[in-house]
């Protein structure tokens, strides 16, 4: 007996006794593919263009059916990542709007191929230390993350542009010892910083020194 030759609600019946058989049903009627997704969502394996339907229900029960799912619909990839961003590393070319919604989570930025400026800006915005997973970032995503955290410039791949080693140092002078061959105007910069530092120090002993005579 084919199954494929039968009436599909006896391949409904039949699937829905025994879930394993979807395997051997070619063009699957869509309640029969929820039978077996229902039953066990490693069968959507077997399902070749599961209807929108199935997909949602397998992600549902667990996101990692999106790798049996060979073009999700969008609804799915963004039920998928809202679960658990990880999941957008099954998603082959996941479009901005789907990148954006997994970099809720900032550093699920490191499964995404190639995120956009824009997925790379919100990942950072949300935590500077993002930056550690884009590779090569340009110089407005790399002064976003100094400018939150001096501390991410010795985060980015590829080495801080001079921008981002200006607002490093300006903010704290020690950051130059993240960068190597620090140029003249970065050089100089933090020479200025560590010399208001120091005043600002003295001043500061001053008034302590003050404070604590007029105890006595």
């Amino acid at each position: 007996m084919n199954i494929n030759n039968l009436p599909k609600d006896q391949q409904i019946e039949i699937v829905r006794k025994n879930p394993s058989s979807i395997r051997y049903i070619e063009n699957p009627p869509e309640e029969a593919q929820m039978a077996a997704v229902r039953m066990n969502w490693t069968y959507l394996k077997y399902i070749k263009d599961p209807a929108e339907a199935v997909q949602m229900e397998a992600v549902k029960i667990c996101v990692y059916a999106l790798k049996h799912i060979e073009n999700p619909a969008l609804e799915v990839q963004l039920e998928a990542v809202r679960k658990n961003p990880k999941a957008i590393y099954f998603i082959n070319n996941p479009c901005e709007e789907v990148q954006l919604e997994a970099v809720n989570s900032p550093m699920a930025i490191k499964y995404i191929k190639n995120p956009t400026e824009n997925v790379q800006m919100k990942a950072v915005f949300n935590n500077p230390e993002a930056i550690r997973h884009i590779k090569n970032p340009g110089e407005e995503i790399q002064v976003a993350a100094v400018s939150l955290d001096y501390s991410t410039l010795r985060m980015i791949d590829g080495g801080p542009c001079e921008k981002a080693q200006l607002i490093a140092v300006e903010k704290d002078f020690s950051s130059i010892s993240y960068i190597d061959n620090p140029s003249e105007e970065v050089y100089n910069a933090f020479l200025l910083r560590r010399e208001e530092w120091l005043r600002e120090k003295e001043e500061e002993d001053r008034e302590e020194d003050v404070s604590f005579d007029e105890r006595e």
